[in-house]
């Protein structure tokens, strides 16, 4: 049974629109953007009810500058195919305010978007499970990165996530991803393997 998507607001919806119309640009998101399995979802770029939530990616890097163009999309796992697996696609369009070294992006800058999209990936994976409290969160236990090829900028990279597996219990997930670009997104800078643990507020 795939998870129920979150419902876009109008302005999401706007918003989402218009990022899809930015990527159908780039030859990097053609392939997923034509997939007709992957779905839109709006994630990371709107604050949180109290506005203290989310804002690294809808506040301090909503800018030309850092991350332009951000477009998160899902494709839920098949009941008729056992090798289509869940997988969230993540496209992040780069400006020159990240970096670290002259034309190349921060590889801590990789480590956030890995986690953020794994995160993603583990939150929509706890949808489909039984739900303790409506206050269960998701969050990162364990972050493992190996970094291959740099990012120079500006450019615009791909992440994929997927569930590797999840405890009996249903509060474990453990989460594979990887950063790749190009125009067939050939080119991979950095892989990830983390694990994230579903809890209550209360806990904290």
């Amino acid at each position: 049974m795939a998870p129920s998507l979150p419902t876009l607001s109008k302005v999401e919806k706007s918003a989402t629109a218009s990022e899809i119309a930015h990527f159908k640009t780039v030859p990097l998101a053609k392939a997923t953007l034509d997939d007709h399995a992957f779905k839109p979802i709006y994630i990371s770029r709107s604050l949180t009810p109290d506005g203290l939530g989310h804002t690294l990616m809808a506040d301090t890097w909503n800018t030309p500058a850092t991350i332009a163009h951000l477009l998160s999309l899902y494709r839920p796992s098949s009941s008729c195919n056992s090798d289509v697996r869940a997988e969230v696609r993540r496209f992040y369009d780069f400006g020159s305010g990240l970096n670290a070294h002259s034309g190349l992006l921060h590889g801590g800058v990789l480590s956030c978007i890995l986690d953020s999209t794994m995160s993603n990936m583990a939150g929509l994976a706890a949808r489909e499970l039984p739900t303790e409290a409506k206050s269960m969160m998701i969050f990162t236990v364990q972050l493992n990165v190996k970094y291959e090829k740099p990012v120079k900028t500006p450019a615009a990279v791909m992440v994929k996530a997927w569930i590797k597996s999840i405890d009996e219990k249903g509060k474990k997930f453990w989460v594979e991803a990887c950063v790749v670009s190009g125009e067939s997104g050939k080119v991979s800078h950095a892989k990830a393997e983390g694990l994230w643990l579903r809890s209550s507020t209360e806990k904290l």
